[in-house]
């Protein structure tokens, strides 16, 4: 005598793993690291580096990096390709970016 199958071993059973499965690889698995960009050489002296968010939704912040002091020059705006990483990965580009 057989019983009952299990849940898992009928359609809706199926069906309830897929929709857990789909719930868990949803979720946001880690978290955004810091640019931690504290200071840059500018003119053979360190200038300090403001980081303030200008805008902020639910689905981006805007940024502004600020030179405490420095001359005035002209801004750049970078944008993160929408590929599944966070904007943290172009830290390198904006640590090059700010003394020019």
């Amino acid at each position: 005598m057989r019983g009952r199958p299990f849940l898992a071993d009928t359609p809706r059973g199926r069906s309830l793993r897929a929709a857990c499965d789909l719930l868990t690889l949803s979720a946001l698995t880690h978290s955004r690291r810091p640019f931690a960009i504290d200071s840059v050489e500018l003119e053979g002296k360190s200038v300090p580096i403001v980081e303030e968010i200008t805008l902020a939704t639910p689905f981006c912040s805007l940024l502004h990096f600020a030179k405490e002091g420095g001359p005035k020059q002209p801004r750049v705006l970078v944008i993160a390709p929408m590929s599944g990483y966070f904007a943290t990965l172009l830290r390198g580009t904006v640590r090059t970016l700010l003394p020019d």
